[in-house]
């Protein structure tokens, strides 16, 4: 967010979008990538439920290619 003025001028630019829109788009994307940060350490963890043992599996299948459709200045 240091060059958060410059950066949403760019991007009003590039979309087209008002100034203040695109510096509140930046807002929020700053604080989605702090949470996802934040949860990087438990993608991998293990939890331990109390019960009766079981056995769990998990994988991963490619579910193929996914797009989404949105306006060029949304």
């Amino acid at each position: 967010m240091e060059n958060s003025e410059q950066e949403a001028g760019i991007l009003s630019r590039e979309n087209g979008k008002v100034v203040g829109e695109s510096t509140f788009d930046l807002m929020g994307l700053a604080k989605r990538f702090e949470l996802a940060c934040g949860l990087a350490e438990e993608v991998d963890a293990v939890e331990v439920l109390p019960g009766p043992p079981t056995e769990v599996h998990v994988s991963h299948k490619p579910m193929g290619v996914v797009t989404i459709i949105v306006p060029f200045n949304w």
